[in-house]
């Protein structure tokens, strides 16, 4: 549960520094919405899911609230940050989506070499002084 929170702080005081520092030094949009991809992409690394995708809806409403003029406001006035803040959230999705996939597919081969090694260790023990070619012979599988 610790760990859980703090995984959620992390990710809304990444947003927030994102935005400060963006509104701070006057950065551009499309400068402030690299930024905020490269925060999304590293706290899906971290957070998984769920923690990636609000923060990536939680990253696209700042992006339109504190870059996109009108200032402050939810509107979109010029009809190409439409495209701009759709394209933000796809991608944002997206790489969110890619990256929990990656994870899950390195804990499946984590799981596979720990059950590889577990067999080993199981037929090691069971023809201790047996050669590898006799174990082979023993369990009916043929020699390659």
């Amino acid at each position: 549960m610790h760990n859980r929170l703090l995984t959620w702080l992390a990710a809304l005081g990444s947003i927030a520094f994102v935005t400060a520092a963006g509104s701070a030094i006057k950065l551009n949009p499309s400068t402030v919405g690299f930024a905020y991809l490269i925060v999304v992409l590293l706290i899906s690394v971290w957070g998984g899911l769920l923690t990636g995708t609000v923060s990536s809806l939680l990253a696209m409403l700042c992006y339109n609230f504190f870059f996109f003029p009108p200032l402050y406001t939810f509107t979109i006035e010029n009809p190409a940050n439409w495209f701009a803040l759709v394209a933000f959230l796809v991608a944002s999705v997206t790489v969110n989506r890619l990256v929990v996939a990656a994870r899950v597919q390195a804990d499946k081969a984590e799981q596979r070499r720990t059950e590889l090694e577990t067999l080993y260790a199981s037929r090691r023990a069971v023809t201790p002084g047996m050669s590898t070619a006799a174990a082979r012979a023993w369990s009916g599988r043929p020699h390659r």
